[in-house]
């Protein structure tokens, strides 16, 4: 326990945290199951520093919570959760009896406000500051293969895919890079598709992917699935992975194999591999996908708001998300998510 009125932040820079910090942030990381995705884990922090230069760690109380995001310069002193939109799950990273105020801790990091979108509702103290409450699908691994047999429309498309193009294949973790680009002209595509806002246009983004894809360390790796019928390539998914713990992340399937629901089929095929692998759970963002509604055997809460310190900062960035609404709308739109990507980079 602590006073939380006596609270003591310092802000820096992932590359600058100390070794000793960097020990007890992966101390709490590891101690409390609430923060068990690979997004809470220093190694997703430090690839994104590397990624943009706008990256920080509020430290709390010499290393009592650790507090990582992005000072956005356009973005009205608010900042915003580590990966930006990269991150399924972020929060303070900390011991569960950790008492902190949140407002405090912000100001403190010198901002004037924290979004977050889906951080875990364990983290009570954030609650006077949500305006939305989701649920977050997650798979217990030890259940998965009771759970594969009531699945019978996946199963039946899998054996039609196997049947019509090929046997099924699955390579656990791929090392071509043109797999991996391959992925994200697929992503690319479905984000065109259904007006989503494409990732793989930001610079920073793909550099922090790439990044994460050439890791290989049993704390923090990047993991990239592929699943083959008849020798071609249908699906493919990019996770990321700690310890025991999977994320599946970046999903996309080759069209021409829609009718046969690759897509999901690759999800199957997937989390049969993790369990033979001596994976315990698997996360997946939130979002009301067909495929997480079936194949999740639980939900983790999780809550959308913002801290403010000073009521201007609500009213400004309000104003700047009008803004930006508008500019979505028109032709001033590649332009302006080309000058963003410039700015969150520091160029």
């Amino acid at each position: 326990m602590n006073d939380r009125s006596r609270m003591r932040v310092s802000c820096i820079m992932p590359a600058d945290l100390p070794r000793d910090l960097r020990e007890r942030w992966k101390i709490h990381q590891e101690g409390d199951p609430n923060l068990e995705s690979p997004c809470f884990r220093p190694e997703f922090t430090e690839i994104m520093a590397g990624a943009r230069s706008d990256a920080f760690v509020a430290v709390a109380d010499d290393g009592a919570g650790f507090l990582p995001f992005h000072r956005e310069a356009y973005n009205a002193g608010v900042a915003r959760p580590i990966g930006a939109n990269l991150s399924d799950f972020h929060g303070v990273i900390c011991p569960p009896d950790y008492v902190f105020d949140p407002v405090k801790l912000v100001r403190g990091a010198g901002l004037a406000g924290w979004e977050f979108s889906r951080l875990p509702a364990s983290q009570s103290a954030f609650a006077p500051f949500a305006s939305n409450r989701l649920d977050s699908m997650r798979v217990d691994l030890a259940l998965w293969p009771e759970r594969a047999t009531q699945l019978s429309k996946e199963n039946q498309q899998r054996r039609k895919l196997a049947r019509e193009i090929g046997p099924l294949e699955l390579e656990w973790d791929c090392k071509d890079i043109e797999v991996f680009r391959q992925l994200m002209t697929w992503k690319s595509a479905q984000y065109v598709r259904t007006g989503m806002r494409d990732i793989t246009k930001d610079a920073w983004a793909m550099q922090a992917l790439t990044d994460i894809n050439q890791r290989a360390d049993p704390e923090f790796a990047g993991v990239l699935s592929v699943l083959r019928a008849g020798g071609q390539i249908v699906s493919i998914n990019f996770s990321m992975s700690s310890r025991k713990v999977l994320q599946p992340w970046i999903p996309a399937y080759d069209p021409a194999f829609a009718k046969y629901r690759a897509g999901t089929t690759l999800w199957l095929c997937l989390l049969d591999e993790a369990v033979n692998r001596g994976f315990e759970s698997a996360h997946f963002s939130t979002g009301d996908a067909y495929y997480k509604t079936r194949i999740g055997t639980s939900t983790v809460p999780v809550l959308a708001g913002v801290v403010t310190t000073n009521p201007w900062t609500a009213a400004l960035r309000h104003a700047r998300k009008t803004a930006s609404s508008i500019v979505q709308k028109t032709p001033l739109r590649a332009p302006a998510a080309a000058f963003l990507s410039r700015v969150r980079r520091g160029k």
